[in-house]
């Protein structure tokens, strides 16, 4: 989904400035509420940066509507980690491969 269509009204003046792609649509929603656990928490949009430029962007309007983020890999958590009523960050669509990673800095 274009970062710009689709996207609830709350979202519009992060997805003008953003490379990655904003969904929240009820179908992606439903598909972000679960993982391996029991628990079950809709959260109001899926983001999936494109660039480490984008992570500033949510963090900044994440802290500035007060709403809580968390980030979700492949979403095989059995303890509701990734879930969220806020913003879930998703890493898989852009963010599958890891190119270097710096052990003395923690970087990957």
């Amino acid at each position: 989904m274009d970062s710009s269509s689709g996207v609830s009204s709350l979202f519009t003046a992060l997805a003008q400035n953003f490379d990655g792609d904003i969904d929240t649509s009820t179908r992606a929603r439903s598909l972000g509420s679960i993982d391996s656990s029991f628990v079950v928490v809709p959260p109001q949009v899926i983001i999936f940066p494109k660039s480490l430029d984008d992570f500033g962007k949510i963090f900044s309007f994440a802290k500035e509507y007060r709403i809580p983020i968390s980030v979700r890999g492949c979403g095989t958590s059995t303890s509701g980690g990734s879930l969220t009523e806020g913003i879930q960050i998703d890493m898989t669509r852009y963010f599958s491969k890891v190119e270097r990673v710096n052990i003395k800095n923690n970087t990957a």
